[in-house]
C-alpha cells in the first residue's frame, strides 16, 4: 500500500531521493552545531566583512535546521528548492572566504575552528544544491518516514546509507582539510 506523495513511490536507492535526503540531514547537522557554537560562523562572516551578530548567526542556523527538517518531514518541490538554494548560498559564502585567503581559518559550517573554505567544500555545496533542483523539478520525494515504512526491506540499508553519504560529506568539509593542514605544517 502506497502512502499518498510517497517518496518516489517506495525508496528507490537509484533515485535522487537518498543523496537529498543526506543533503537535508547534513542541513541538519550543520545548523545544530551553530546553533550550539556560533562563534566560528560569525567569525568566519566578520572575516568577509558581513555582519554577524551571534543571535542572526543562530537565528539562520535554525532556519538551515528548519529547512533540512521540513524537507525530510515533508518534502515537496518548495522544499527541496530551499534545500537547493541554501546549498548555493553556502557555495557562494565559501568562495567568497576563499577569496579573502588566509584571512579566514574557518567555514564556520559545523561550529568548529579549523575548518578552512575548500574548492571540496564548494564542490558538494554545488552538487547538492544541483541534486536538490534535479529532485524539486522532477518527481520531489515526499516524507522520508512515508518512503521507509512503504518498503522495510530497504528501510535499514537506505538509512545506512544516508548516514554514510553525511558522514562523506562532513569528513570531506570538514575533516580532510584540517588533516592536510597537519600534514602540511609538519605534524
Amino acid at each position: 500500500m502506497e502512502p499518498s506523495g510517497g517518496y518516489y513511490e517506495g525508496i528507490n536507492p537509484l533515485s535522487l531521493s537518498g543523496v537529498v535526503s543526506a543533503a537535508a540531514v547534513l542541513l541538519v547537522v550543520g545548523g545544530a552545531s551553530k546553533v550550539r557554537r556560533s562563534e566560528s560562523a560569525v567569525q568566519a562572516l566578520r572575516s568577509v566583512r558581513l555582519p554577524a551578530p551571534v543571535l542572526v548567526v543562530r537565528l539562520l542556523a535554525v532556519a538551515e535546521m528548519g529547512i533540512g527538517m521540513a524537507a525530510l518531514a515533508k518534502g515537496g518541490r518548495l522544499a527541496w528548492f530551499l534545500v537547493a538554494v541554501s546549498y548555493l548560498g553556502f557555495a557562494g559564502f565559501v568562495l567568497l572566504a576563499m577569496a579573502h585567503g588566509e584571512a579566514i581559518s574557518s567555514c564556520g559550517c559545523f561550529g568548529g575552528p579549523g575548518t578552512p573554505p575548500t574548492l571540496t567544500h564548494v564542490l558538494i555545496a554545488l552538487s547538492a544544491s544541483g541534486l536538490a533542483v534535479a529532485a524539486a523539478v522532477t518527481r520531489p520525494p515526499g516524507p522520508l518516514l512515508d518512503g521507509l515504512r512503504s518498503d522495510p526491506l530497504i528501510a535499514v540499508p537506505y538509512v545506512i546509507l544516508i548516514g554514510c553519504c553525511v558522514w562523506f560529506a562532513y569528513a570531506a568539509i570538514a575533516v580532510l582539510p584540517r588533516t592536510a593542514s597537519y600534514r602540511i605544517n609538519g605534524g
